[in-house]
């Protein structure tokens, strides 16, 4: 996992929309 500003950015926005499932899974 990447924790890079843009990276994190999105996953953060991603794991707020509760679809991580359905995402990146890393």
């Amino acid at each position: 996992l990447l924790y890079d500003p843009k990276v994190y950015d999105e996953y953060r926005k991603t794991k707020r929309a509760g679809r991580l499932n359905n995402e990146n899974h890393s």
